[in-house]
C-alpha cells in the first residue's frame, strides 16, 4: 500500500511518500536493543518491505513569520505547493501503476485557526480525486508507537516540561532510531535538523494507522 502523511504547520508542511508492504511488515518487537544484531538480517529484507520516495520539509513563507503574511500569502503558496506536489505524485501514479493511496492528515485543534485553516484546504485539494483515501488521525495516535523499549512515549514525559516537548521529541528520537537501524539516514540529507521533529510526525502517523488502525501486528 502506498502513504502519503502531511504534517500540518502554520509556515511548514512535512510530507511523506512512501510504500509499505504489509504482507512483509517489520514486526516492530524485533527493532530493540536486546537483537539490534539481527537489524543486518531485516535490512537486507528491506527493499521489499519499503520504498521512501518523497521526504521533505516544505516551508511556505520562507524568511518571513506567519504574523507578517496574510491569509491570501499563505493561501497561494500552499496551492502552488500542493500544485507541484500532486504532479510529482502524478508520475509516480502512473510510473508505479497505483490505484489508491492512503492519505493521512492529522486533525488541526480548533484554538489554532491558521493550521486549521491549511488543514481543510488541504482535504479540499485532495478530496477531489478519487485515488486518494483521506484519512483524518488522532494526534495520540502517534504517542502510542515506539520502535525500541527505551523509546516509549511515557519515557518522554517524565524528561521534558510539556506535553508538546515530550510529543516532538518521541516522535523524532523513534524515526532516528529507525533511520539508523536501517542506514536510511540519507533519507533527510536534504531536511534541516530543526525540521527533523516534523518530518518524523508524518512518518510516525503512517506507522501509526498501518499497526493501530489497520491492526497490522
Amino acid at each position: 500500500m502506498f502513504y502519503l502523511s502531511i504534517d500540518v504547520a502554520n509556515k511548514s508542511l512535512a510530507v511523506s511518500f512512501l510504500y509499505y508492504n504489509k504482507i512483509n511488515n517489520i514486526n516492530l518487537s524485533h527493532i530493540t536493543n536486546n537483537n539490534i544484531n539481527n537489524l543486518t538480517n531485516l535490512n537486507n529484507k528491506l527493499q521489499n518491505i519499503i520504498k521512501y520516495y518523497i521526504c521533505e520539509v516544505i516551508d511556505l513563507i520562507p524568511n518571513k513569520k506567519v504574523c507578517n503574511t496574510t491569509i491570501i500569502e499563505r493561501s497561494k503558496a500552499l496551492k502552488e505547493y500542493l500544485n507541484a506536489l500532486k504532479l510529482r505524485l502524478q508520475q509516480y501514479i502512473n510510473d508505479l501503476e497505483i490505484t489508491k493511496i492512503k492519505f493521512l492528515i492529522e486533525l488541526q485543534p480548533s484554538f489554532n485557526d491558521k493550521s486549521r485553516t491549511t488543514f481543510n484546504q488541504i482535504i479540499y485539494e485532495f478530496c477531489q480525486e478519487s485515488i486518494y483515501n483521506i484519512k483524518i488521525m488522532n494526534a495520540s495516535y502517534k504517542n502510542c508507537i515506539y520502535f525500541n523499549k527505551n523509546l516509549i512515549h511515557s519515557n518522554f514525559i517524565k524528561k521534558y516540561s510539556n506535553n508538546y516537548l515530550a510529543n516532538k521529541n518521541h516522535t523524532k528520537e523513534n524515526f532516528l532510531y529507525f533511520l539508523k537501524s536501517f542506514n536510511l539516514l540519507h533519507i533527510i540529507k536534504n531536511i534541516k535538523k530543526k525540521n527533523y521533529d516534523d518530518i518524523a510526525d508524518s512518518f510516525m502517523q503512517i506507522f501509526a494507522y498501518i499497526y493501530l488502525l489497520e491492526k497490522i501486528s
